[in-house]
């Protein structure tokens, strides 16, 4: 009887970990850019993008505003190949420039977007009621220079 109530701990001791183990990797998925941001909106909707630069050292703040349809289908196109991993609080390294994206949907603002570095960024999501601003780590990197770009030197 004691070597059956010992394999049953065993078993239930393995079952949990294999469960918990399953939790941790499916909340841990890998996301996209596509998934989170653009399948909630519709290209067409989006009436126009802010992108904001900010120096790190003198925090000089430029600003541009992208109305243009085929500018915002590109802005949109080279975000959307971006590939996500939810982050939790961790030390970002400071780089130059930070970029703020607004999307803008019906004359609303709807998502912002904050390019911390070339590897992190923060949404914000106006209708999430319960976590509005989430943290991610861009897998495939994102090259910020795109939307340096927008920006008269």
């Amino acid at each position: 009887m004691r070597i059956n109530s010992k394999k049953l701990l065993i078993g239930v001791v393995i079952l949990v970990v294999i469960i918990v183990a399953v939790i941790m990797y499916f909340s841990q998925k890998n996301l996209s850019f596509q998934n989170v941001v653009s399948k909630q909106i519709s290209i067409s909707e989006i009436n126009e993008i802010k992108i904001t630069r900010i120096s790190s050292d003198t925090l000089v703040r430029e600003e541009v505003t992208i109305n243009e349809e085929g500018d915002i289908r590109n802005i949109m196109k080279n975000l959307n190949t971006i590939k996500l991993l939810k982050k939790h609080n961790q030390y970002i390294p400071n780089t130059d420039y930070r970029y703020d994206l607004i999307i803008q949907v019906n004359q609303e603002d709807r998502f912002g977007i904050t390019f911390l570095n070339e590897s992190n960024l923060e949404l914000y999501d106006a209708r999430n009621t319960s976590n509005r601003i989430t943290r991610y780590e861009i897998i495939n990197g994102y090259d910020v220079t795109e939307l340096a770009g927008h920006f008269a030197e």
